[in-house]
């Protein structure tokens, strides 16, 4: 009988990379949450793996800000701060909008059918209830984009950004309205990029951001405690 395991290694594939996309993916959809220790052992148990693929993804993952690991301790899921996230979606903010300008400039034909498709779909599956399919659509939307901006230091640094709004976003996202607020942002930023402008494009794709920072924000301030939070908002004024 198949194994199911979502984390379960499938041998057709490189077994690094295996383990690190699904990590990742477990990461940034809410199942492993901030602050959670990784257990090699329960790990390697349903990835069906040996330690060292293991650790190698943790250690990639460690350098991209999704993951922090300590000497005798172990590894866990990052726990953002409030000022790594502010500045997270500061930096998100502005190159998100460049990406959005610049693919409306440069992307193919076919990239924006890809785009549009990708979004359409977005809308019937979480008008079917498929709420986790739409974090991960979400991530791809935003990955096509970037692509399509022709930039690969650009890419790379969105990739790093998303990272951290992935952590702080988790699975309430989904569940909340925020979801369906998301996917019409995407649906307008999408018309922009199919009418090939430019500057609507990159303002879409600010206010988007500017959204989902205030999104985390609350989430955060939920999280962390108001008193504990006021006080790291405050510093930053």
């Amino acid at each position: 009988m198949p194994n199911k395991d979502p984390l379960a290694v499938r041998a057709s594939r490189r077994i690094f990379d295996e383990v690190y996309a699904r990590l990742r993916t477990a990461i940034t959809t809410g199942h492993f949450e901030p602050g959670e220790r990784f257990v090699e052992r329960r790990l390697t148990a349903r990835l069906q793996v040996s330690r060292t693929p293991l650790r190698e993804a943790l250690k990639r993952l460690e350098q991209e800000g999704l993951v922090v690991c300590y000497p005798h301790r172990g590894c866990f899921v990052r726990v953002p701060s409030y000022e790594e996230a502010r500045q997270a979606y500061e930096a998100r903010r502005g190159a998100e909008g460049m990406s959005g300008a610049l693919a409306a400039i440069r992307a193919t034909d076919s990239e924006l059918a890809a785009i549009s498709r990708l979004i359409r779909e977005g809308r019937l599956g979480l008008e079917a209830g498929d709420r986790e399919g739409m974090l991960l659509r979400n991530n791809e939307f935003h990955t096509l984009q970037a692509r399509a901006a022709r930039n690969v230091f650009l890419e790379q640094q969105l990739q790093t950004l998303r990272g951290y709004s992935d952590l702080l976003r988790g699975r309430s996202w989904a569940q909340s309205d925020r979801a369906f607020q998301a996917q019409r942002e995407h649906e307008e930023i999408v018309d922009a990029l199919n009418r090939r402008d430019a500057a609507s494009a990159r303002e879409l794709n600010e206010q988007h951001v500017e959204a989902a920072w205030k999104f985390a924000e609350a989430h955060l301030k939920e999280r962390e405690g108001a008193t504990e939070y006021d006080a790291a908002a405050a510093s930053t004024r």
